[in-house]
């Protein structure tokens, strides 16, 4: 009978490893925001496999457990395989290039794929055909940013206006220079002015308005051919060649053409009392001049 207990005893045992017996089941701890590592050293002290995948987070900092699978409290048999969600930090996307693109056109390019335009938009000088469009950005085109990150664009605002400075009566040497300093190109136009040879007339655009950077600046300078026309009235024909002759005309006497014009005043006789150029005229050096010069008659 004692060898019937014994036998007895001995297969209850081995019935109780078989195939039949359960194993033992233990609680899945909490181990939300701890390293994947430490987590896994937790999970498999407890007896339990561990396997990991990746998963983007806003809240959990990268390479930090989110969550697990069985959660966290729940209880499962030793050998249990346990998943841990480990961040990878916030989602990101890719910035594309918006370079060239309308404030508009930017702002949907980045809505497409999560990302904003920042209310902050800056301006910076640009060629014409940049104008209103996106210059700069930042980030730059190719980086990563967080989803529903923002990024910060520059619109062209055209060519920089710059003041022109003032040369007229400047010599083509020294006004060159100055207008080519302030950031503009120069085109040389030789112009007749009474002005002396070489020295700058006027400027289109004119001095002190504002042009581009880069703008080209018409300078007018004068070929000196031209004199001032005097006034000639009550001069005598040889007191009017005289007066011409100091303004820098370079006429002959027989330039100087003369008409009778009738007057009724005797001491106009044989003087000036009209001029066909009006004084203070500009006349080419060489022009012919016409002069009425009285004489004693009844004006028509």
């Amino acid at each position: 009978m004692a060898a019937l207990a014994v036998i007895g005893i001995v297969g209850a045992f081995l019935w109780s490893l078989g195939p039949g017996s359960k194993a033992a089941q233990v609680t899945v701890p909490n181990v939300a925001n701890q390293s994947a590592q430490d987590a896994q050293n937790a999970l498999q002290d407890l007896g339990f496999r561990v396997q990991s995948q990746p998963k983007p987070s806003d809240d959990v900092a990268s390479g930090n457990v989110i969550a697990s699978i069985p959660v966290a409290g729940t209880r499962a048999d030793e050998g249990t395989t346990v998943t841990l969600d480990v961040s990878t930090g916030p989602q990101e996307v890719e910035v594309p290039t918006l370079t060239g693109m309308s404030q508009a056109q930017a702002a949907q390019a980045l809505n497409a794929i999560g990302l904003q335009v920042d209310p902050t938009v800056s301006t910076a000088a640009s060629t014409q055909d940049q104008l209103d469009k996106v210059v700069a950005q930042k980030p730059e085109a190719g980086s990563n940013v967080a989803l529903d990150g923002t990024v910060k664009i520059t619109l062209g605002s055209g060519p920089e206006q710059i003041r022109i400075p003032n040369v007229v009566g400047q010599t083509l040497d020294v006004a060159q220079p100055n207008i080519e300093g302030a950031g503009f190109k120069v085109q040389v136009e030789n112009i007749d002015s009474g002005k002396p040879k070489g020295e700058v007339v006027s400027t289109d655009p004119t001095g002190g308005s504002a042009a581009a950077k880069g703008a080209t600046v018409k300078i007018r300078v004068s070929n000196g051919n031209m004199v001032t026309m005097p006034n000639l009235n009550n001069q005598s024909v040889s007191q009017a060649l005289d007066s011409l002759r100091r303004a820098g005309w370079t006429g002959s006497s027989s330039q100087l053409v003369q008409h009778p014009e009738a007057t009724l005043e005797t001491d106009q006789v044989g003087k000036v009392v009209t001029q066909a150029q009006p004084a203070g005229s500009e006349i080419s050096k060489t022009s012919t001049i016409s002069v009425g010069i009285g004489q004693l008659g009844i004006p028509r």
